[in-house]
């Protein structure tokens, strides 16, 4: 299993089409100060592009602190996008989710998560 260290994450953030990549899961350690996500195909919207290659993976942020979560569930959850500013010493990410409106998300069709970071890994699985 290798591991990218991504060097500026916030232009390789806003760079990246991310939207509508599925989660398959979100994973907060608080202790840790460490964000995950883990998604089947992190290059999805480039499926049927010359050279393209599935990619499941976790994102991995660390040094994460300052979080804000709304999200009523995680059925379905695709991501809508994701944009990163740089905030001082920290990398502000804000992540706009698309919920599967299944029974379980109340009829709520959005979601976001918020948090500032410092570094950014790709882990492929």
């Amino acid at each position: 299993m290798a591991t990218e260290k991504i060097d500026k994450p916030e232009d390789f953030i806003n760079s990246f089409s991310f939207h509508d990549v599925s989660l398959d899961r979100i994973s907060i350690d608080f202790d840790s100060q460490i964000a995950e996500l883990s998604t089947p195909d992190m290059n999805w919207n480039y499926e049927g592009s010359h050279g393209y290659v599935k990619r499941p993976c976790r994102l991995i942020f660390g040094g994460t602190t300052a979080y804000f979560i709304d999200v009523v569930d995680l059925e379905g959850v695709r991501i809508g996008d994701i944009s990163a500013n740089i905030t001082g010493d920290l990398i502000l990410a804000n992540i706009n989710l698309n919920l599967g409106g299944g029974s379980s998300s109340w009829g709520r069709e959005r979601g976001s998560i918020s948090f500032m970071f410092k570094t950014l890994e790709i882990a492929d699985l």
